[in-house]
């Protein structure tokens, strides 16, 4: 079994010959009262000796030449001014002065010499300090790789990917962006506890080029695959961060953030930022296809297409989502085969005229419709032999603001907001739920899908769960897409109740966008819920949430969204709250409301959310009054076509 380490990738060096003790300025009188500093307020974190303690870093020795020779001394200036941290700060702040004698003690330690001149205490002036690299080592994010005789032999024992192994991934493995095809971030690995995490600390550093990166790391027999900035795979062995093969694609446009990789049977698909999918040897990192995504549009607007997501590798099928903003006829899934890269089939999220969903766009013909991108991996249930992905919200919102009145029409914006439950061997639409139609915020429902076994009712059942932009947790039947129940979090103000039956949601109308005037919606735009992922404890019955509370200005507000903020957190606040919200799923069917309070698993009405201390609505009865409008739309092709 992989042993279990916290990886943290930063710096790759090669050295040859023996250290250099060349000579930075600084004064014996800077170092001396810079220990005590030290001693004073970084010992407790970084220890006495500079070693470091738990996951505070070392200073001295091979731990800093790899990381500070060869840079200026106003990077690593930053870095010591940055300490030590806010909840420890001294009551008299240290001043510049204080920090470059705190800094040259570092320095002295590490076999700098004392002189005459003082080291300065000014960043523009340390910007101009190099502190020597020693020589012959250089720093080469690029360099050239050749596995050593041990390390060909490790990726030569590399066993092939199975869907076994996807269904139910070792211990050891992390093969989706969610771990395994249900999406549940969850790992069965003990080891690493609320006793035992106090001793982790860093093992050992990867340099990686500076740039956009969203990448979750794939681990396989304990070799790791990272997506790296622009558009780079390693290949690396997870036990002491050596790069066992690099692959280097070359792009015909400026590198994207990626989510990910996808990883199956001997293969590694990879997304670029021209819209290829690539597939290379999990053992070398040399290509076996190169499939270039057929395009319904040419590339342009605001934001183009990108492949946002990590490959999903499901049924047989290698899928991509494909993201597409402000561009004609929206966005798209496409299903590969895994040998060959030929496209099998693809799914359009954006309904088209004349076909069912397709009169749900107020009328507009096919080259004004957009949207509908999908931003994340999906997941798969084998048992079912479905997959599901969430969709994107349309970006141009204006022309589905007011309802048309012709008969038969609506501006609920099929399939934008949906889960969607697909056949990967054919990518049939076998149901879908929208959790929100005609969306005006911007709060997306496009996250990941987990899939997971619930008690409801005495009953063990298969649903799909969700959490959306509002933080809002909307739990579906897996086979059929029931509605079942939903849990709000309490960060948002648009969404005033929820039917319990059906998920019919009720939304306030003042927060409708308005030129004429000023709105403060809740959460912002960004999602008080965005990509960083949910998790779900099997053995606890938790759902964990990664939280952000903010607001914001619509209309003629224009207000930026920490000042938005600052009304709904209080004068003292940055504008910005985090939290995680632990949630009981298990417990929110048959409940008043079909509501579970998020922090407590308890059922009933949450009469205080985080510090906004208003009142969150979730499941409450239909509302028939003046201001509000209700919505919610579930079924299938065959509904629609009724």
């Amino acid at each position: 079994m992989l042993k279990q380490t916290v990886l943290v990738v930063t710096s790759l060096y090669f050295a040859a010959g023996a250290p250099s003790l060349a000579s930075v300025d600084f004064t014996a009188a800077q170092a001396e009262r810079g220990q005590l500093l030290y001693e004073e307020h970084c010992a407790s974190c970084h220890a006495r000796s500079l070693k470091g303690n738990h996951l505070s870093p070392s200073l001295v020795g091979d731990r800093f030449d790899r990381s500070w020779r060869g840079k200026k001394a106003d990077t690593l200036a930053f870095h010591v001014r940055r300490m030590p941290p806010e909840a420890n700060a001294p009551e008299v702040p240290l001043t510049e002065e204080d920090y470059a004698g705190i800094l040259a003690y570092v320095l002295q330690v590490n076999g700098f010499e004392a002189g005459a001149a003082a080291l300065p205490a000014q960043m523009a002036a340390l910007a101009k300090v190099d502190l020597p690299a020693l020589p012959g080592v250089v720093a080469d994010v690029d360099a050239p790789v050749t596995p050593s005789r041990r390390q060909k032999a490790r990726l030569a024992a590399l066993t092939p990917v199975t869907q076994e192994m996807l269904d139910d991934p070792p211990p050891g493995d992390w093969l989706y962006w969610g771990r395994s095809n249900d999406g549940q971030s969850f790992s069965p690995l003990t080891e690493i506890d609320k006793e035992t995490v106090k001793g982790l600390k860093s093992t050992w550093r990867t340099a990686l080029r500076p740039g956009v990166s969203m990448s979750v790391p794939l681990v396989h027999d304990g070799i790791m695959f990272l997506h790296s900035f622009p558009d780079t795979v390693l290949a690396l062995d997870a036990t002491n961060g050596d790069v066992l093969w690099r692959y280097q694609y070359e792009s015909s446009k400026g590198s994207s953030q990626k989510m990910g990789l996808g990883i199956g049977g001997d293969k590694i698909f990879v997304p670029t930022s021209d819209l290829h999918v690539v597939a290379i040897d999990m053992r070398t990192g040399e290509p076996a296809w190169d499939h270039e995504i057929d395009l319904p549009h040419p590339q342009g607007g605001l934001g183009g297409y990108q492949l946002r997501s990590a490959p999903l590798v499901a049924g047989g099928k290698v899928l991509q989502g494909v993201t597409s903003s402000f561009i004609p006829k929206g966005g798209f899934i496409v299903a590969l085969d895994p040998e060959t890269g030929e496209e099998s089939w693809r799914f359009n999220t954006i309904a088209r005229p004349g076909a069912p969903g397709g009169n749900t766009w107020n009328g507009l013909p096919l080259d004004k419709r957009s949207g509908g991108s999908v931003w994340h991996q999906g997941t798969y249930d084998p048992e079912l032999d479905l997959v599901y992905y969430g969709v994107a919200p349309t970006y141009d919102t204006g022309p589905l603001l007011v309802a048309s009145d012709e008969e038969g029409v609506t501006n609920e914006a099929l399939f934008t907001n949906c889960t969607i439950a697909l056949r990967p061997s054919s990518g049939e639409l076998v149901w879908y739920y929208q959790h929100m139609p005609n969306d005006q915020w911007d709060l997306d429902w496009a996250f990941e899908r987990q899939v997971a076994t619930l008690t409801l009712d005495g009953e063990p059942r298969k649903v799909v769960m969700n959490v959306g932009k509002m933080a809002i947790l909307e739990v579906l039947d897996a086979a059929t897409g029931e509605y079942l129940f939903s849990m709000d979090s309490g960060t948002q103000n648009v969404i005033t109740a929820i039917d319990p039956e059906t998920g019919e949601k009720t939304f306030d109308l003042s927060k409708m966008p308005d030129p004429k005037k000023e709105i403060v919606v809740c959460p912002n735009a960004a999602g008080a819920r965005s990509w960083p992922p949910t998790s779900f404890s099997p053995p606890s019955n938790l759902v964990f949430i990664p939280i952000t509370e903010w607001c914001m200005g619509m209309g003629s507000a224009r207000s930026p969204a920490a000042d938005v903020g600052r009304r709904h957190h209080g004068r003292r606040s940055s504008g910005h709250r985090r939290r995680h919200d632990g949630s009981d799923p298990g417990d929110g069917r048959g409940l008043p409301g079909g509501c579970v309070d998020a922090r407590s698993g308890r059922a009933g009405l949450l009469e205080h959310a985080g510090d906004r201390g208003r009142t969150r609505l979730c499941g409450g009865p239909r509302a028939e009054s003046q201001g509000v409008r209700r919505a919610h739309r579930r079924g299938s092709l065959a509904d629609d076509a009724r």
